[in-house]
């Protein structure tokens, strides 16, 4: 039972932590994981620090954020610029 609840309250410290990197309530969050529509990703950062960025949204209103144990960092994506044409 002691391994339910620690589980429980790491979900719901990640949502708190998601909440925040995304300004938004921990409900909507989770609504938009289970509707699939929140991205999620662990990786590990250049100093070897593991992270799990967060993504929602389109461009160019897409938010990313990356969220550290104590840390949050938060990214705007833009689209990329078209080449210019030759003149």
């Amino acid at each position: 039972m002691t391994e339910q609840r620690e589980m429980y309250h790491e979900i719901s410290t990640l949502l708190g932590h998601l909440a925040a990197a995304l300004e938004m309530s921990a409900e909507r969050v989770a609504h938009l994981l289970e509707a699939g529509d929140l991205d999620l990703r662990m990786d590990t950062d250049e100093e070897g620090r593991p992270f799990i960025e967060a993504a929602h949204g389109a461009a160019p209103n897409r938010v990313v954020a990356r969220v550290y144990r104590d840390t949050v960092f938060r990214a705007r994506e833009t689209p990329a610029s078209p080449p210019d044409e030759p003149t």
